[in-house]
Formats: structure tokens, sequence, C-alpha cells
């Protein structure tokens, strides 16, 4: 069974592809498409306001954020800086996860610097020759996160009040992309990489330029995005505030869009223990807005979006069910007014632990279904042609 892949949807057209497989798609497009219609006609105030706070967002935060990251990436990645970077985990990576030291460098950028630097980066090595594009299409699984800023500045500070649960989302996001590595090479193993040795060459004034730009060629991609997502957002959320539905389910068809106003959203609810663990959903789960800009990137390769999707559904359950224990072992990551106003999710000692063993066992279910899988899937005899 072949895997739906993004260099089909460049190189594919409707005359060349089976009607039957084919068809549904299409459907699903021009649905799509009259929705999107009549949201904008339907809320075209909302849609207008909201593209406005867009392109306030790229201006005053996404591309000087993220712009420069971007032109630093592509230098290393000239340079070889990017795998002298990432030799420093090569070891480990390659054991656990079947990553080169390149890709691991895509892995580290994604950490540092937030989506969709991970993404660029890896394009880039796959572009040079340094990696191929199943590594590419595993990578991009999991070398995307949000950035440290977004997390602890923008939702730890400003939207949750408290640091510390800012920095706990940016670990439990680090966590769970390295569990989705483990269970994806697990599922799907597949030897490293071979990468050249390191060679740090000098950067030339050609190769900045062709850094500055590719950058900027991203940046578009990206600012194209999020305008038109916040477009759509806006108009979804007056077509909602009709059907009065609960600000949760409000805080999660938002995320599921973009991801920075379902967190908004989710940082108003009453309980503060359901708005964190919406939130750390949400981050690991990181939009489709998001999502589009990395699929993006990767135009022209073969992408494997399905697995793509599903890891992007697993991090946002890992992310949850991580909050969800953090946050009794850590009580100072959520404020102290607000807990002592909110019910309670555990109200003894013996629930406490219980609930904790509920949440791990959950995952050792998982982990062990993964590897009942791939043990079962080794042991099927071939058949013979």
């Amino acid at each position: 069974m072949s895997e739906f892949t993004t260099s089909e949807v460049a190189s594919s057209s409707p005359t060349s592809a089976a009607p039957h497989t084919k068809a549904p798609q299409r459907i699903g497009t021009i649905l799509t498409g009259f929705l999107c219609l009549f949201l904008i006609l339907r809320h075209s105030d909302a849609a207008i306001a909201y593209t406005k706070q867009g392109l306030s967002l790229c201006a005053g935060t996404v591309i000087p954020s993220l712009f420069p990251f971007m032109v630093i990436s592509e230098l290393l990645v000239c340079s070889g800086g990017g795998e002298l970077l990432g030799g420093l985990f090569e070891k480990p990576f390659k054991r656990l996860f079947g990553i080169s030291a390149a890709g691991a460098s895509a892995v580290m950028m994604g950490w540092i610097c937030g989506f969709p630097i991970g993404t660029k980066t890896a394009v880039s090595l796959c572009r040079r020759g340094i990696i191929t594009s199943d590594e590419l299409s595993d990578l991009i699984c999991y070398c995307n996160i949000p950035s440290s800023a977004f997390l602890i500045n923008a939702v730890g500070v400003s939207l949750f009040g408290n640091r510390r649960f800012g920095l706990l989302l940016y670990v439990i996001c680090i966590l769970s992309s390295l569990i989705t590595a483990a269970i994806l090479h697990r599922l799907h193993p597949r030897p490293a990489s071979p990468h050249p040795l390191i060679r740090m060459s000098t950067v030339s004034s050609g190769a900045l330029i062709q850094s500055v730009t590719s950058a900027a060629t991203a940046m578009l991609y990206v600012c194209a995005y999020i305008l038109f997502f916040s477009a759509m957002s806006g108009a979804l959320g007056e077509l909602l505030t009709h059907l009065q539905l609960g600000q949760s389910s409000m805080a999660l068809i938002f995320g599921i869009l973009e991801m920075s106003g379902g967190i908004m959203q989710a940082s108003a609810l009453s309980n503060p223990i359901a708005a964190r663990q919406i939130a750390a959903l949400l981050c690991g789960w990181s939009g489709i807005s998001v999502h589009m800009q990395i699929l993006s990137l990767c135009a022209g390769y073969s992408i494997r979006i399905k697995p793509y999707l599903i890891c992007k559904i697993l991090q946002g359950l890992f992310c949850a069910v991580m909050c969800s224990l953090l946050i009794r072992f850590f009580p100072s990551a959520a404020p102290i007014p607000s807990m002592q106003t909110a019910l309670p999710v555990v109200s003894s000692p013996f629930a406490f632990y219980l609930f904790c063993c509920i949440n791990l066992s959950l995952i050792l279910l998982v982990l062990g279904a993964v590897n009942k899988l791939y043990t079962q899937k080794k042991s099927v005899p071939r058949k013979r042609t």
C-alpha cells in the first residue's frame, strides 16, 4: 500500500491519477473550499480583523524571532557547523533513534529555535545530499517543537503568569519528541544516513546570499499560512459563539487549527489543571497551520504525511499525560491562588498515587503494544512467490 506523500501532491495531476483514489481527496478539497468561502462571506469583518492581527503578529514577533535563525541554520548547514553540533549527540541518537550526526543537528536546531527551523535545517541537509529523503520524512515527525521563548515567555509568563510552567512545557515537548522518535524507530527501523566527515569550510558571500534568499522564501510560506489561518480562526470563532459551545471545546477547536489561539482560549479556563492539560496537548499537536508550514517546506520531497500526523497526535497525548503528572510533582508550576479556587483532580494521597499509576500504565501499555506489533511483524514469515 502506497503512502500519501507531498511529492505526489506536487507532481500528480487529476488526469493522470486513478479516479477512485483521487475522488475522495477532490471532494474533501471542494467541501473545505466552500466552507472557507462561507466563513469568509458570513463573517468578513472578523476575518479582516484577525488578518490584521496576523499581520502584526508576523511583523512584530514571527519575522524578528524566526528569520535570523533561518539564515543561521542555512549557514550552519553550508559550513558544516550543523554536523559539528549534531556530532556531540551522535552516539545516543544513532543507537536509540537511528539518527545520523547531521540529522541530530536538525533535531537540536528544532529544539533550540522552535518550528519550523528543525524542518528547514533537515530540508537543507537533504537538498545537499547529506541525509536521505527517508530520514527527512522521519525527522520532521519529531524535530519540531515550539520555541523556548514562546513557551516560557508567551505561554508561561504572559498567559499563565508562571515562568516555571512555561519551562515545564518546554521540557515536556522535548521528552514527547524523544518518545515519539523512539517509537517511530522501533516500528520503522532504518539505519542512519551515512554522512561525510565534518569539514569546516569558509562561508563565502555567495553562501550568505543563498542562505538569506532561502530563508526569505521559507519565511514567506510561514507568514502566508499564519495570515490564512488567522482569518479562518476569526471567522470560525464568530460562528462558534452562536453555537454556545463550552470554553474547553472552543480552545480545542481553535488549537486544532492554530496553536497560539487555542492556548490563549485555554488560559482563560476556570479550572487551572484542565487549562494546563489542554495547553500541553496543543503544544504537542502544534496545529494545522504549523503542519502546513512544515509540509510546504518539504514540497518536492517524498514525505509520508500519515505517519507524520499520527506522530503529532501522539506527541499531543504524551504532553497532556506528562503535564498531568509533573504538575503534581512540581506544584510551583501552577499559581497558588488558582489552585486553591479550582476543583482538585485528586483529593487524597492514595488517589494521587492511583492517578500517577494509571497515567504510567497508559504509557507502558502504549509502549508494550508498539513492541508487540513490532515483534509480530518480524515473526510473520514472508510468502514465497
